[in-house]
């Protein structure tokens, strides 16, 4: 008979305790309240933590204690103690949701500690000890934990109160017109204090709207707003918009006034029969953009500024006469003079039985413009956000919350009440959750516990004489309804259940009844060990790493990363840089900061050159403000063709080099010439170029021409490129492609001549030799890469000598970069063209020389030079004795005309400037051959 047996693995629970101590003074250790757990089933590592924060600096000492299994089971302060399971297989990604984090806090001493440890938490230690693997008919029973208070997770916006009012509103874009005339100087229109019988528009138009800008001149139009309280209620305004002409006042009145200028409503002008000049004001002078209630059809209205003002509710004065904000006008009349004036127009048009709006605009303004918060959207721009946290109770007194609610500025289009710009809304986010930033409960509230779904508050306010939307509704209000709560409980138990244990401490007990039948996971060592531990201290101050990028990587302890050898980010920007593009619009680089990050090669090379920092500005004695030894004018140009050809630098610079060699290597990929003009660093397009940056295939415009009229005698010199050199070829260019936040790919692209017998192939040669071109550093589009191989193909296609020379510098005006024409004649020797004359005269030649005059270079005997002269053959021989005894040559003379780009100008010692230039070459009607190739594919086989 044999026993019978299980082979199994069996649940463990290691149980430790932390003790602390202030080492600064003599206290004893203090245990933290919490007991900490780790269990597991497989022989696995476990990776957590446990992140202990003082308030203030301390030196502490920790000590991580075991509990071991005869504590676990004799302590009676064990039974219902609070342990916490370490674990991270819950997310840790969002805090303060169940099974995240457990966050509490100790006192140690007179100091208190803020702990947060990665697990879940439970109350009391039956569920670390048993494992039914020693029972007889055992289970395991998940027990609910209790259900812990209810917070609102979900709130929804409701009406604005009250309800709509009704009115009758004038009609919007309708036409407020002029009171009729009365005639006379009593003309009833016009209205001021009394004993006023002129001027009187004057200085209320000077009140609406000042003196006239500089720049205008008679009749000129110009449109203002303004909002007007008719009999001074609030609920009785009108937003009203205003043509006004610009008109030149008379002598008199410029006298008195000091105004050259004045106002008058937007007029139609006609001339009476005495050539008199009549300004009528047009039907549309005064519109209405919005209006309050209590208007009715015909009505007459009276607009006045001054001490009756209808754009003021209190605080009304006379117009000031004296001081900086004197009205000019109010005392030019020799009459009394001005306190208020104005004019009266009629209610053309009436909209019945109107909503009369406002009422959340009013709101909005009593919450946001109040202290704390003190915001006025008329001062923000379109899109800025703003929070208020508020406590509302409901109406019953018995139910709080306390939320934060969200909003951004708006256009209000129409404007209301005079106001173009407005609030969205106290929005609360539908997806909001206890302990999220937006509802505060607990420690960080004092939202109650008791609400329901359904329960709906109201948040109210008064309306303020000044709010600027207060129209007749006295108190406003949104009303929100709970949508939702929280059903957060404890953590569940596992409870084993069973009729028959045979040993009750399984999880926890060190040694087994059972001896060796059962092998316990701290047989031969530890069951857990710490293997971390990091030390973060606040800074006395905030740090400031200018002119630095920081980046943080932060790796969890685990079993998914076992080493790190490189890495990688993606950033959007760089670093910030003077912008040199003309960048108006904010096309070129987003916006139109003058500092920030760029992609132009020319911002590079100014940064490079003039930083103190980061470039050789210290170097060379350079900054922004003293940028001498560069030409700032050129790379502002060249910024506009990087631009416009799409050549952009995006990249780094990881590696130490010589500025000068990194530039002039950089600038041919960028189809630019890094050159130095008047002793100045300057980079130019390497092909002709717009001045709005777009590649001129055109005739090339010439600078200067030189022919041997200004080519000193014996200093030219050409120097023809090698075979090597002229070699077809086929450019393999690599780049990158890059996507946001994702690693760069690697492109090619293959650009070669499209046949065999084209400017940019060999013919009869089929397989081309490969040159590759790295741009992998900077590029990252397939059009700049292809720019880039067919301008480089084109040098090689048509590209075939340079040329030197010197002149003087009288009336000299290029530089380098600057295309020149050079005219050359040249007279080849030939054989066929030489012979020799002998003292009679009689010819001797390779071929007949047939009757005539031939232009020749002759040598005569007993003569150091050879001279050039006409000479005159008849019957093969010469008459003239000048002739006799000579070896001549035949001049045949040819003329080439070539286009060339400068590359170098320096002034020898003699005060002679010596030139060096490449060929630019062109076709027939002038274009640059190398321009019509980067602007055209044709030609050209691309394969990516």
């Amino acid at each position: 008979m044999n026993n019978g047996s299980i082979s199994s693995v069996i649940r463990r629970s290691s149980v430790f305790r932390i003790f602390v101590r202030d080492t600064d003074s003599d206290n004893p250790f203090v245990p933290l309240s919490r007991f900490f757990v780790v269990r597991g089933q497989q022989p696995n590592p476990q990776y957590n933590y446990i992140r202990i924060t003082a308030a203030t600096p301390l030196t502490l000492e920790y000590k991580f204690v075991p509990v071991s299994g005869s504590e676990m089971r004799a302590e009676d302060n064990v039974a219902d103690a609070q342990f916490i399971v370490l674990s991270q297989s819950f997310s840790t990604a969002t805090q303060g949701s169940v099974g995240n984090f457990v966050d509490f806090t100790e006192q140690v001493g007179a100091y208190s500690l803020s702990i947060r440890v990665s697990g879940i938490e439970y109350s009391g230690k039956d569920t670390f000890l048993p494992n039914k693997e020693f029972t007889r008919g055992g289970k395991t029973t998940l027990v609910p934990g209790a259900l812990l208070d209810r917070y609102p997770t979900n709130v929804t916006l409701g009406p604005t109160t009250p309800a709509f009012e009704i009115g009758d509103l004038i009609s919007r874009g309708s036409n407020l017109i002029i009171y009729p005339q009365g005639g006379g100087s009593t003309d009833p229109r016009n209205i001021a204090n009394p004993g006023v019988t002129k001027g009187k528009l004057a200085p209320f138009f000077y009140a609406l709207a000042g003196t006239p800008a500089a720049n205008l001149i008679d009749k000129d139009e110009v449109e203002f707003t303004s909002k007007e309280f008719i009999d001074g209620t609030e609920g009785n305004w009108i937003h009203v918009r205003w043509k006004l002409h610009v008109k030149t006042n008379t002598a008199e009145v410029q006298s008195a006034s000091g105004e050259t200028k004045g106002w008058r409503l937007a007029s139609n002008y006609s001339t009476n029969t005495n050539g008199v000049e009549i300004a009528v004001a047009k039907n549309d002078a005064i519109k209405v953009i919005a209006s309050g209630s209590g208007f009715y059809e015909q009505q007459t209205l009276e607009i006045k500024r001054g001490l009756e003002a209808t754009n003021l509710i209190t605080g009304k004065t006379g117009y000031p006469l004296t001081g900086s904000n004197a009205n000019p006008y109010a005392d030019v009349n020799n009459e009394t003079p001005i306190t208020f004036s104005g004019l009266k127009v009629v209610v053309q048009s009436i909209d019945q039985d109107q909503k009369i709006p406002a009422r959340r605009q009013a709101l909005l303004y009593e919450v946001l413009a109040a202290s704390p918060y003190n915001l006025l959207a008329e001062n923000l721009n379109v899109g800025d956000p703003a929070t208020a946290r508020l406590q509302i109770t409901a109406e019953n007194g018995q139910k709080t919350i306390d939320v934060t609610f969200v909003t951004d500025v708006i256009s209000l289009d129409p404007p209301v009440c005079g106001q173009s710009k407005g609030w969205s809304g106290l929005r609360i986010d539908d997806s909001l959750t206890e302990g999220s930033s937006q509802i505060h409960t607990g420690d960080d509230g004092i939202t109650t516990t008791n609400w329901n779904v359904g329960d709906k508050f109201t948040l109210r306010r008064t309306v303020s004489t000044g709010n600027p939307f207060k129209t007749i509704y006295e108190r406003v209000g949104l009303q929100y309804e709970i949508g939702g709560l929280t059903s957060k409980r404890d953590n569940e138990q596992e409870i084993v259940e069973a009729d028959l244990f045979f040993a009750q401490q399984t999880q926890v007990a060190d040694i087994s009844a059972y001896r060796d039948l059962v092998e316990k996971s701290n047989n031969n060592g530890p069951e857990h060990q710490i293997v971390y531990i990091n030390e973060a201290q606040s800074n006395d101050s905030t740090s400031n790493f200018s002119n630095l990028t920081i980046a943080g990587l932060s790796l969890k302890a685990s079993r998914n990363f076992t080493a790190l050898d490189q890495m990688r980010c993606w950033l959007g920007s760089g670093l910030p840089v003077e912008r040199l593009h003309q960048n108006a619009n904010g096309n070129a680089y987003g916006d139109t900061d003058e500092i920030g990050p760029s992609n132009l090669f020319t911002d590079l090379v100014y940064f490079l050159l003039t930083d103190q920092q980061a470039g050789a500005g210290a170097l060379l004695g350079m900054d922004r403000k003293h940028d001498y030894l560069v030409d700032k004018n050129d790379l502002k140009k060249t910024s506009r063709f990087l631009e416009t050809q799409k050549l952009f630098f995006n990249g780094p610079i990881v590696e130490r080099t010589n500025l000068r060699q990194f530039i002039s290597d950089m600038a041919p990929y960028f189809l630019c010439n890094f050159i130095i003009s008047d002793g100045k660093f300057s980079l130019k397009p390497a092909v002709p170029a717009s001045t709005g940056g777009a590649i001129d295939d055109g005739a090339v415009q010439v600078d200067q021409l030189f022919t041997s009229g200004n080519i000193l005698e014996d200093t030219y010199r050409l120097e023809y490129l090698g075979a090597e050199e002229r070699r077809a070829f086929k450019a393999v260019v690599r780049y990158r492609k890059e996507r946001k936040n994702k690693l760069p790919e690697e492109q090619v692209v293959i650009v070669k001549g499209a046949d065999g017998s084209g400017d940019f192939s060999s013919p009869g040669v089929n397989l081309l030799p490969t040159e590759q071109f790295d741009l992998t550093q900077f590029c990252t589009s397939e059009d700049h890469a292809v720019k880039v191989a067919k301008y480089f193909l084109a040098l090689r296609a048509h590209v075939t000598h340079t040329i030197s020379f010197s002149t003087t510098a009288e009336g000299l005006n290029i530089q380098a970069g600057s295309y020149i024409k050079v005219v050359t004649e040249s007279s080849p020797y030939s054989a066929a063209n030489t012979g020799t004359i002998n003292s009679s005269g009689a010819v001797t030649s390779v071929v007949d020389m047939p009757n005539g005059s031939y232009d020749v270079f002759y040598f005569k005997i007993g003569n150091d030079d050879i001279e050039e002269g006409t000479m005159t053959v008849s019957d093969n021989t010469v008459i003239s004795s000048t002739f006799h005894d000579i070896v001549f040559t035949v001049r045949n003379t040819s003329v080439s005309e070539n286009i060339y780009i400068v590359e170098q100008l320096t002034f020898s010692q003699e005060g002679i400037v010596d030139i060096v230039a490449s060929e630019h070459p062109c076709n027939a009607d002038g274009s640059s051959k190398i321009a019509v190739a980067v602007n055209s594919d044709d030609g050209f086989s691309i394969e990516s």
